[in-house]
């Protein structure tokens, strides 16, 4: 009567389960790795925030490059790098840069466009260009107020001497009156 089947599609619904399955699997080690990453992570920022408390700003500087370098461009490592421009600004960071905190604080700006720190980024480095620029005037005046300092050391150092030199010719004066009043006295 009928033909006999043929078992071609036997294997059909296995091999769709084993495609299935292997999907998920590299779709759940993504996600575990993305999970082991942040984790990681986690325990970096924690550490780099110890450090910086206790005053280890170098260490607390070289954990968060380590965040950068697995986040260069995502979220972590925005948070990482405003921290670095901190660091570097921090007023009792005894070796702070403010040159260098603003060059963290502008890669911020130009290569994190979408990061909620974006904003307070701006805000730190026109403060802090600010701060460099009020630094630079410090310095010129700084140095203006030396150059005047020496002047007027040179100015008394001339004033003393002509003074010296007036006493000598006020002697030289009062010699020579003497010898005049004892010619016109012989005379």
């Amino acid at each position: 009567m009928g033909k006999k089947r043929k078992r071609e599609g036997k294997y059909l619904f296995f091999y769709s389960a084993c495609l299935l399955g292997f999907i998920l699997l590299c779709s759940g080690c993504t996600h575990l790795l993305n999970f082991q990453k942040k984790w990681e992570v986690r325990k970096h920022v924690e550490k780099a925030e110890n450090l910086m408390f206790k005053g280890s700003y170098e260490n607390a500087i070289i954990e968060n490059e380590r965040i950068l370098s697995l986040f260069p461009h995502s979220e972590p490592g925005d948070k990482a790098l405003f921290n670095i421009g901190l660091i570097h600004a921090y007023p009792d960071n005894p070796q702070r840069d403010y040159k260098k905190s603003l060059i963290c604080f502008q890669s911020i700006i130009n290569d994190f466009s979408q990061s909620r720190l974006r904003n307070k980024a701006i805000v730190f480095a026109s403060i802090i260009t600010e701060l460099i620029r009020s630094d630079n005037k410090i310095k010129h005046l700084e140095k203006t107020v030396d150059y005047l300092e020496n002047g007027q050391k040179e100015y008394r150092q001339n004033i003393e001497t002509l003074k010296k030199q007036i006493r000598k010719l006020k002697e030289i004066d009062i010699v020579i009156e003497e010898k005049k009043r004892v010619r016109s006295y012989k005379d």
